[in-house]
């Protein structure tokens, strides 16, 4: 593992480090390797000489370094173009900003972050340390915009943004971290970090939180902790995002991202929304605790993970509606495996007009049940309990003559404070229902309600006992 020491001779920042390359140039370096920053210079020094040095998270090389600590020198170092490393060496008060729009090819880096540095040549990493303490962000005014906006090739690490979201005229305000290559055009309070119709962004080692208004229960219009618009090849890790109005990360026609080792707490609206056509996205060990209206959202796209999370306490209390902790609407191909849903106000997990969910190794207690609406999948080796006012465990429904084809395997399918283990239920419609090794002690273990030209086909084995079109 990289040793690193930062020390300050002058205007000359030292990082020391016994680095080792990775990728196709990657070696072993014996000894010392260094990254030093002298003016506006940054250089590695290895045992094979001086070479410059690349953001090893976007591969971009960095020429120059530009300080700032304040909110004029932040925005004088955004114009010094592109491959430029802007530190942010913070200060005992917040620094008030407007927007801090980046251009391509810059990496913004709060004082007291770390920066994994590769060597142009060598392929050597390091880890910098940037000298200062975490810089605070904090909106002006009440434009509807981000603290941050990021396009392609950008990385932000080792900042705190603060949202006062009292700070607004009418329906207007701030966000945190946005990018869009079109104007912005919705009623937003400020949020913090943003972007979009760009490529290679990364977000990391960073917290957003709201630190005024509180929902009001009224207004329709919200912000976000992060939003992505149009975007490709997103990374976004170590990030905390608390109290903000709107969604937490929330993801708007996004072609490949992957998110891990985040925490949503308190987000009026969604911890984390996937939409309007997004693929690949790949979310793993997460939080979202106290979610307005939904924990976690997946609607309209293809290819989505969900691994190793919890939602918890979903409610509802915005808006009237809500209180699902894992939806997914129109996805096509969705797996989410590991993870625990803990009280729900309205359903633990609801895939409506879905194909290929496959649901697994996961436990949804305390209200939390899981339906399928017309969606086709798997629900594996998970566990349903404490939902006696849902009235059941696991509900499969279907109708406008839809075929939906659900195996059901190694289930535990409620208590025995829960009316039903298995629903099935619809009209005109066909489920196809599979599966062995379910284990129930709800009051009714299986029920089937179809209607008119409804029927259910197939076999499903709950206690060791199978059960057709008609449940006992």
């Amino acid at each position: 593992m990289a040793w690193r020491l930062i020390v300050s001779l002058a205007a000359t920042f030292i990082c020391l480090g016994v680095g080792s390359g990775t990728g196709a140039a990657a070696q072993d370096l014996p000894g010392r390797t260094t990254v030093s920053i002298t003016g506006n210079d940054i250089i590695m020094t290895t045992a094979d000489g001086a070479e410059g040095v690349i953001d090893d998270a976007t591969g971009v090389a960095l020429n120059r370094v530009v300080f700032a600590n304040d909110r004029s020198g932040l925005v004088a170092a955004t114009y010094q173009g592109t491959n430029t490393l802007i530190i942010v060496k913070g200060r005992a008060a917040p620094i008030d900003v407007r927007t801090v729009s980046l251009r391509r090819n810059q990496t913004l880096l709060g004082g007291g972050g770390t920066l994994r540095l590769r060597g142009a040549s060598t392929g050597a990493i390091v880890d910098f340390t940037a000298p200062g303490e975490t810089p605070t962000l904090h909106n002006w005014d009440n434009r509807p915009s981000p603290l941050i906006k990021v396009v392609s090739n950008n990385h932000v690490v080792g900042l705190d943004l603060e949202i006062d979201q009292a700070l607004r005229r009418g329906e207007g305000g701030y966000v945190g971290i946005y990018g869009s290559g079109r104007q912005l055009n919705i009623n937003t309070f400020y949020y913090g970090i943003g972007g979009g119709t760009n490529y290679n962004i990364t977000i990391n080692d960073v917290n957003i939180r709201n630190t005024g208004a509180v929902w009001d229960g009224t207004s329709t219009r919200s912000s976000d902790g992060i939003l992505i618009r149009e975007g490709s090849h997103i990374s976004i890790y170590d990030v905390t995002v608390t109290g903000v109005l709107g969604d937490g990360i929330n993801f708007i026609t996004v072609d490949g991202a992957q998110v891990w080792d985040v925490a949503i707490d308190n987000a009026s609206l969604a911890g984390i929304r996937v939409n309007n056509g997004s693929n690949d996205i790949s979310i793993t060990d997460f939080s979202i605790t106290d979610a307005g209206k939904t924990g976690l959202g997946l609607f309209s796209g293809s290819n989505f993970t969900a691994a190793n999370g919890e939602v918890d306490g979903t409610g509802g209390q915005f808006f009237g509606v809500g209180g699902r902790s894992i939806n997914l609407g129109k996805v096509t191909s969705a797996s989410i495996d590991g993870v625990t849903v803990d009280g729900s106000a309205v359903s633990g997990f609801l895939a409506i007009q879905s194909t290929d969910i496959a649901l697994s190794g996961s436990s949804f207690v305390n209200g939390s049940d899981i339906r399928f609406l017309n969606s086709s999948g798997s629900i594996v080796g998970t566990i349903v309990t404490g939902v006696d006012e849902r009235g059941h465990a696991v509900s499969l429904e279907v109708g406008n003559r839809r075929t939906v084809t659900v195996d059901v395997t190694g289930i535990t399918l409620g208590d025995s404070t829960t009316p039903i283990g298995l629903r099935m239920v619809g009209e005109n419609g066909t489920i196809n229902v599979s599966g062995s090794g379910n284990i129930s002690t709800a009051v009714t273990a299986c029920t089937n309600t179809m209607e008119g030209a409804g029927e259910v086909i197939g076999t499903v084995e709950i206690n060791a006992a199978s059960h057709r079109a008609t449940c006992p």
